[in-house]
């Protein structure tokens, strides 16, 4: 496969666009304006709304370790061993 451009891929055979999936953070005054405007656009799909702030932070602590891997796979962040955090414990 010839990477095309970032969450698309070009093949001899077809052309496939892969879904981009997006998290928002959004002031909460604004936010039914922001779904009401995305709703209507027939190319978006709101996969799942979450406002409680527990799961809002877990999944802000899981985004921020799937940046954490993609730094530590570009070089620019160190990342600890299995080991060392099992030690840890």
């Amino acid at each position: 496969m010839l990477k095309v451009k970032r969450n698309s891929y070009f093949c001899k055979t077809k052309f496939e666009i892969l879904n981009m999936k997006v998290i928002l953070e959004i002031q909460e005054e604004k936010a039914p304006f922001f779904i009401e405007l995305l709703n209507g656009l027939k190319y978006i799909r709101i996969v799942k709304q979450v406002s409680d702030k527990q799961k809002s932070k877990a999944i802000q602590d899981i985004v921020n370790a799937f940046n954490d891997v993609q730094l530590h796979s570009e070089g620019k962040k160190d990342l600890k061993s299995a080991n060392q955090l099992l030690n840890e414990i």
